[in-house]
């Protein structure tokens, strides 16, 4: 087992002269993981040292034990940070592009729940994690990953696939729920194969996302949404990706692939929510796009039916939008590069040169 630090970061005093007060010192502490019970204990141990928290955990597969997956509950009121991330090697020394940490929660428990209250005001930053076979039998809960209250999220360059949401009055999503009272920057995942099975209409197959925020923002860019099922797959079910929240948060949805899963793609139930540059099979929801800029609706023209990189035929390719409010990724999610041509491609992978030359890196996962 890799020992797991805290290590202190340098400590940032402010002194503020002419004040009668001292603000304490900002601490934070980083946690290298390479198994899953260290993984459960890291979690915990971060909810309670009054600290901003960085854990890395090393390219593998993580299993709980637990019947609720890993867990942590009961966030600090205190402005700190909480980022995880996957895919580094050995004692942590080095994150590979394009790798990830999975965690399999073998269709019996879910995967990763983060829960906090709603004066919480820290970010939380999930990246390069791969959520697969997850089960949720619970309302406010995904099958995959469920980040719940308080907290201002980004999450990037993770996978879900294959996570269920099983029960009858269920409100969530198969993949992945999200509900914050600060904002929300979901960014370069890939949704693949995740099902909502419950008759609720307002469930959904990939995602929900819940923005709680008065005056505040909200952005799902570069994403790739596909092969995701909701109950039945009616007309009106969500197999895609269902946004919703308070009235006057501002939702930027940007640069997706939303295409070919069951039901809706994508819902909208917010008024104000805009479009730009997404390729969308079936829009519907409450409420129509306040703004809609450059949508498309064709065939994305993936590779294969298990490898969704984008053919060099496709439609999609340079067929984006460079700065779309929320930003793009900071790179593919193969871990090539963001942008190569004059635009950006659509969806969570970006055409590199390599693909031109008929090099397929499919058998290295999605």
């Amino acid at each position: 087992m890799t020992t797991h630090w805290p290590i202190p970061l340098p400590a940032l005093t402010l002194l503020l002269a002419l004040a009668p007060t001292v603000l304490p010192p900002v601490h934070a502490a980083t946690f290298c993981v390479d198994d899953a019970n260290e993984l459960q204990i890291t979690l915990q141990a971060a909810m309670s040292n009054g600290e901003s928290d960085v854990i890395r955990i090393e390219a593998g597969i993580y299993r709980s034990t637990s019947p609720d997956g890993f867990v942590a509950n009961n966030f600090s009121s205190q402005p700190y940070n909480l980022e995880i991330s996957g895919g580094w090697t050995s004692n942590c020394q080095l994150l590979l592009p394009g790798q990830r940490s999975t965690i399999d929660g073998e269709l019996e428990r879910p995967g990763l729940m983060l829960y906090g209250s709603l004066d919480v005001r820290g970010q939380v930053l999930i990246r390069n994690m791969q959520f697969i076979r997850g089960l949720s039998e619970n309302p406010l809960r995904a099958g995959g990953l469920t980040i719940n209250r308080g907290y201002d999220i980004v999450i990037e360059s993770s996978l879900f696939r294959q996570n269920i949401h099983r029960h009858a009055n269920g409100t969530a999503s198969g993949g992945l729920y999200v509900a914050s009272e600060g904002s929300i920057s979901i960014r370069g995942n890939l949704f693949v194969d995740n099902d909502a099975d419950t008759p609720q209409t307002f469930a959904a197959g990939a995602a929900m996302l819940s923005c709680g925020t008065f005056n505040g923002s909200a952005h799902f860019n570069s994403n790739t949404v596909t092969g995701n099922t909701a109950d039945l797959g009616a007309s009106t079910d969500i197999g895609g990706v269902r946004v919703h929240g308070v009235p006057n948060c501002a939702w930027t949805i940007a640069n997706n692939i939303l295409w070919d899963n069951a039901g809706l793609d994508l819902a909208i139930h917010v008024a104000n929510t805009n479009l730009r540059y997404n390729d969308i099979d079936d829009l519907g929801g409450s409420h129509p796009p306040a703004t809609s800029i450059g949508n498309l609706s064709v065939n994305p023209r993936f590779v294969s039916a298990t490898s969704f990189r984008l053919q060099r035929s496709s439609p999609l390719i340079d067929a984006g939008m460079n700065g779309p409010v929320g930003g793009l990724p900071a790179i593919s999610f193969d871990g090539g590069p963001r942008v190569v041509g004059s635009r950006v491609d659509i969806g969570a992978y970006e055409l590199d040169q390599i693909m031109v030359n008929g090099f397929d890196l499919s058998g290295f996962g999605f």
